[in-house]
C-alpha cells in the first residue's frame, strides 16, 4: 500500500474513533449552575387552556379558552456560598390574560386583561421562589382592578421557578450522566417532587404511574430532554388520567436553562357530561450576565402591596372551599332547601342566621359585576329588599371584596353580605338578624367580616 494508501485509512480510521466517541460520550445534565448578583434572566412565557363539556350525545355545551402571555425579568439580588440565588427581584414588562366563554345558542363572552411594569420581590424557599406579594410597587399602575389581581395571581402567586435555573425540574433529571439517545424513567419519589412544586397540577390532586424521559439530543452545547409523564387524580369528583409531555433545552456548560414546554391533556364523564382539557405552556429564557453588584431599584411611584395574613384564628374552617370563619358559640349548622348551592349553614337560638356559598366564575369578574350579579339575586329573593350601603375593602391576603347592608320586611329584618373574589373563586358569607335587636346585627357583622380566604385544599384520596 501505497503512503496515500496509508493517509486515507489513517484519516478513515481517526473519523471512526471520533463517532465512537460521540456516541459513547456522556453529559451531566444535573449540572447546578453559578449566580451573582446582577445576572438577570429575561423569561417570555405564552400559554394556552381549552376546557370542552359535551353531553352523551357529543353535543358541545361549553367552551372556555384561556391565553397567557407575559414577559418577566429575573434579576439576581443575593446568592448563597453555592452561588444559588436566594433573592430575586422580578420586574413584570408586560402581561396580558384572554378568556373566551362559549356557549351554543347563547354566543360568545371575551374577556381581557392586561398588566404593565410591576416589580415584586421574591426569595427562595425549598426549590421554588415565593413571592412576597407586600413588596409589589409600579411606577406606571396606580391601582389594581379585580381582573388585574386574577392575572397577577396566574402570574405570581404564590411561586414562581427561575428561569435561568429550574431547580424544580431537577427531580425529573438522571443522577448520573447519561448519553444521546439514552432514556431513564425517574422515581416515583422524584416525580412526586416535581409535582409538588408545579402549582398547575396542585388542584388535580395527582399520583404518579409512570414517567420517561430521553436526552433527545445535544447540539453543541445545548443538549434537549424529552418526555411524558403518566398520573392518576381527581377533578371534584371526576376520576381522571392527566398524560403530560415535557421538553427542556439545558446549556451544558453553564448548566442554565435556555427553554422549556410542558403540555397536558385528560378526559372524563360523569352523569351524562364529558369534560374534555387540553394546555401547553411555553418559556424561553435569556440570559444576561451580571457584574456582581445588584442594579439600583427601579423608581417607584405606586405601591400596591400587600401583607399576607396573620395567623387564622377561626374556628369554622373549610379547606375544600379555601375559606374560615368565626362564629359565636351558640351557632350551630342548619339545613338549606333542596338543591340549596350554600356550602354550609348556621343559626342562633337569637335570631341570627349565616349562610356560606362558594362558586366559580368561568372568566374574571370586577366587583361591580360581581355585586350586580349578587344584588340581582337577592332582589329576585326579596321583593322588598332595599340596599342601605355598600362599601369596598381588602381581606387578609390582599383578597378583594364588598360589604353590601340591606334591609327587607319594611326594614324589619337587616342582611349583610360580604362578597369576595380570589381570582375566579367567588365567596360570599350572608347573615340576616332582626333589626332591632342591635346586639345580634352587631355580631353577625363581626361575623362576615371575620371571612379569611385561602388556597383551597384537595380532599384526601381514599
Amino acid at each position: 500500500m501505497g503512503r496515500a494508501g496509508i493517509r486515507i485509512a489513517s484519516a478513515g480510521l481517526l473519523l471512526l474513533v471520533l463517532a465512537s466517541a460521540a456516541v459513547g460520550q456522556t453529559y451531566d445534565l444535573r449540572k447546578a449552575p453559578k449566580f451573582q448578583p446582577g445576572d438577570t434572566a429575561t423569561c417570555r412565557t405564552t400559554g394556552r387552556e381549552e376546557i370542552t363539556l359535551a353531553d352523551r350525545d357529543g353535543k358541545v355545551l361549553k367552551t372556555r379558552r384561556l391565553r397567557l402571555e407575559f414577559t418577566l425579568d429575573q434579576e439576581v439580588l443575593a446568592t448563597d456560598a453555592a452561588g444559588q440565588a436566594t433573592v430575586l427581584r422580578c420586574t413584570l414588562r408586560s402581561g396580558s390574560g384572554e378568556v373566551v366563554l362559549r356557549i351554543p345558542g347563547r354566543g360568545e363572552v371575551k374577556k381581557t386583561v392586561t398588566l404593565k411594569r410591576l416589580t415584586v420581590l421574591a426569595r427562595r424557599k425549598g426549590r421554588n421562589f415565593v413571592v412576597d406579594m407586600s413588596t409589589l410597587t409600579s411606577p406606571e399602575m396606580a391601582r389594581l382592578t379585580v381582573p388585574q389581581r386574577w392575572l397577577l395571581k396566574k402570574i405570581f402567586e404564590p411561586t414562581v421557578s427561575f428561569g435561568a435555573h429550574s431547580a424544580a425540574h431537577l427531580a425529573l433529571l438522571p443522577a448520573r450522566p447519561v448519553r444521546a439517545g439514552q432514556s431513564w424513567r425517574p422515581a416515583t419519589k422524584d416525580i412526586q417532587q416535581w409535582l409538588r412544586e408545579n402549582r398547575s397540577s396542585r388542584h388535580l390532586s395527582p399520583r404518579p404511574v409512570r414517567a420517561e424521559m430521553k436526552l433527545v439530543s445535544v447540539e453543541g452545547d445545548v443538549a434537549t430532554i424529552r418526555g411524558t409523564i403518566r398520573l392518576r387524580g381527581r377533578l371534584g369528583k371526576l376520576q381522571i388520567a392527566p398524560e403530560m409531555d415535557v421538553m427542556m433545552r439545558i446549556d451544558l456548560a453553564s448548566g442554565r436553562r435556555l427553554a422549556g414546554t410542558c403540555s397536558a391533556r385528560f378526559s372524563g364523564s360523569r352523569e351524562g357530561v364529558a369534560l374534555r382539557y387540553q394546555a401547553r405552556g411555553k418559556t424561553v429564557t435569556r440570559f444576561t450576565p451580571g457584574t456582581g453588584r445588584a442594579r439600583a431599584a427601579p423608581p417607584t411611584a405606586y405601591r400596591l402591596g400587600w401583607h399576607a395574613p396573620a395567623a387564622d384564628a377561626n374556628n369554622y374552617r373549610n379547606a375544600r372551599h379555601g375559606l374560615s370563619l368565626n362564629l359565636p358559640a351558640g351557632y350551630a349548622p342548619s339545613r338549606g332547601g333542596a338543591g340549596s348551592p350554600s356550602v354550609a349553614r348556621f343559626s342562633s337560638p337569637h335570631g341570627g342566621s349565616i349562610i356560606i356559598s362558594a362558586e366559580d366564575a368561568d372568566y374574571p369578574l370586577t366587583m361591580n359585576e360581581l355585586t350586580e350579579q349578587v344584588l340581582s339575586g337577592i332582589h329576585a329573593a326579596l321583593k322588598d329588599y332595599r340596599l342601605v350601603q355598600r362599601r369596598d375593602l381588602l381581606l387578609p391576603g390582599g383578597v378583594p371584596a364588598a360589604l353590601l347592608l340591606g334591609r327587607f320586611r319594611n326594614g324589619s329584618v337587616t342582611l349583610m353580605t360580604l362578597v369576595a373574589a380570589d381570582g375566579t373563586r367567588l365567596l360570599s358569607v350572608t347573615a340576616g338578624a332582626p333589626t332591632d335587636k342591635t346586639d345580634v346585627v352587631e355580631e353577625i357583622r363581626k361575623i362576615v367580616l371575620s371571612l379569611r380566604v385561602f388556597e383551597p385544599e384537595p380532599a384526601p384520596r381514599k
